[in-house]
C-alpha cells in the first residue's frame, strides 16, 4: 500500500529513479507508484523534518543528506559551501561549515525557481540531541561553535542566520549503532532505541549549515551599506520597521550571543561563567560588541580557570524536578569514574565528519 506523501515531497518521488541513477537511493517511502511490490520499513511512515531535505543512501551504503537549493533563491548558497569544501579549506580544523560532498544538478527547470540544484551532504543530527552529560560537553560545543563563526569571519564571510537549528553534530562518534534519520533515539530499521555513547568518550565534530543567507564583503565599508535584512534577525538593529544601513558581522555576533543565552544560560545555572561575554556580544549598540576574535579570546579566557571539577559536574537543568534530579546525580556519579580517564572538555576529530552507516 502507498504513503501518503506530504505536498513537498512529491518533488522526491518524481526524482526518486533519477536519483538512484546517481547513486542515491531514497527510503521507500519515495518509490513511484510501479514500484511498491516490496513492504515498507517501520520507518519510512515518517517524512522528513525539512520540506527541502531528505535522507538518501550512497552506493556504498552510507547515508547521507539532500538539500534542493534555489539558484534564484539563495544563489550564494552552493558557492559559499563550495568555498569552504575546497581541498585547502575542508582540512582546517577551524572550519566547521557543512562539507559539501557532491552536486547535482536536476534536468528540468521549474517556472519559478528555476533549475533547481542539489547539494549532497553528510547527515548532521542536531547539536544537542542527545543532550550534553555534562558541563565540560556543552563547553566544548560552544568552543566550536565560537571558532567556527570566527572563520567565517576571518573570510569576510558573514553567516547572516544564526540559529540553535543551524548548527548541528556529527552523529556517528555517538551513534555508532546507527539511527533512523527523522528520529535519533530510534534505530535505522526502528526495531529498538539507541544506545548513544557520551562527548566525553567519543568526541565529535559540530558543523555550521544553511549557507543560504551568507554573504561575503570585500572590504568593510562594503558590509555597513548592507539592507538586505536575513531572517529571523535577533540584533536590536535589525528589529526597526526602517531599512537602514548595518553591519552583519555584528549581527552574526550579537546572534551567536542570544543563542548562548537561550540555550545555555535560561536554561542552566551552570554557565555563569560565560554571563559577561554574553553581555558584551548582545550588547544593544552594535558598535560596541566584540569581534569574533575578540569573543573567541574572551572565551578562552572564561574558561581557562574552571576547575576540572567544574567541567565534569552534570549538566543540570533549572526545571529539572527534585527527583529526576536526584536519579541523574547517582547516574553522574557512575559515569564520572569513566570520564575521568579522558579530556573534560571534548577535542572534536581532526578529519572531517564521518559518514553515516545504516
Amino acid at each position: 500500500m502507498a504513503l501518503t506523501l506530504q505536498p513537498f515531497e512529491q518533488f522526491w518521488r518524481d526524482h526518486y529513479s533519477w536519483l538512484q541513477e546517481r547513486g542515491y537511493t531514497l527510503r521507500s517511502r519515495y518509490q513511484p507508484s510501479g514500484n511498491e511490490d516490496s513492504s515498507h520499513e517501520a520507518g519510512d511512515a515518517f517524512p522528513p523534518l525539512f520540506d527541502h531535505i531528505v535522507d538518501a543512501t550512497n552506493s556504498k551504503g552510507e547515508i547521507v543528506a539532500l538539500k534542493r537549493i534555489s539558484p534564484t533563491s539563495h544563489p550564494s548558497e552552493g558557492v559559499i559551501t563550495r568555498y569552504f569544501s575546497s581541498n585547502n579549506r575542508r582540512s582546517i580544523r577551524n572550519n566547521h561549515c557543512v562539507p559539501l560532498l557532491d552536486v547535482l544538478h536536476v534536468p528540468e527547470s521549474d517556472k519559478q525557481d528555476g533549475t533547481p540544484i542539489i547539494l549532497v551532504m553528510p547527515f548532521l543530527v542536531p547539536y544537542n540531541n542527545p543532550t550534553f552529560a555534562t558541563v565540560g560537553e556543552a563547553v566544548g560545543f560552544m568552543k566550536q561553535a565560537i571558532e567556527g563563526i570566527y572563520y567565517m569571519h576571518h573570510n569576510r564571510i558573514a553567516h547572516r542566520h544564526i540559529t540553535p537549528l543551524n548548527f548541528m553534530m556529527d552523529p556517528n562518534p555517538i551513534l555508532h549503532e546507527g539511527f533512523h534519520p527523522t528520529n535519533v533515539s530510534k534505530t535505522y530499521d526502528y526495531s529498538r532505541k539507541t544506545n548513544p555513547r557520551s562527548r566525553t568518550t567519543h568526541p565529535t565534530k559540530y558543523f555550521i549549515v544553511d549557507l543560504g543567507d551568507a554573504r561575503e564583503y570585500s572590504i568593510k565599508a562594503e558590509r555597513l551599506c548592507e539592507h538586505d535584512l536575513p531572517r529571523e534577525p535577533t540584533a536590536p538593529e535589525l528589529q526597526t520597521m526602517v531599512s537602514l544601513p548595518y553591519d552583519p558581522f555584528a549581527a552574526d555576533v550579537c546572534a551567536l550571543g542570544h543563542l548562548l543565552k537561550t540555550e545555555f544560560l535560561n536554561k542552566s545555572s551552570c554557565f555563569e561563567f560565560i554571563r559577561p561575554l554574553v553581555s558584551d556580544m548582545t550588547n544593544v549598540d552594535a558598535s560596541q560588541r566584540p569581534t569574533m576574535s575578540e569573543v573567541e579570546r574572551q572565551f578562552e579566557i572564561a574558561i581557562r580557570h574552571l576547575p576540572i571539577s567544574k567541567l565534569r559536574s552534570r549538566f543540570k537543568f533549572k526545571n529539572e524536578s527534585a527527583l529526576l534530579a536526584v536519579y541523574r546525580g547517582v547516574r553522574h556519579l557512575y559515569r564520572r569514574i569513566i570520564f575521568s580517564r579522558f579530556d573534560a572538555i571534548p577535542s572534536p576529530p581532526l578529519q572531517g565528519p564521518s559518514i553515516a552507516s545504516k
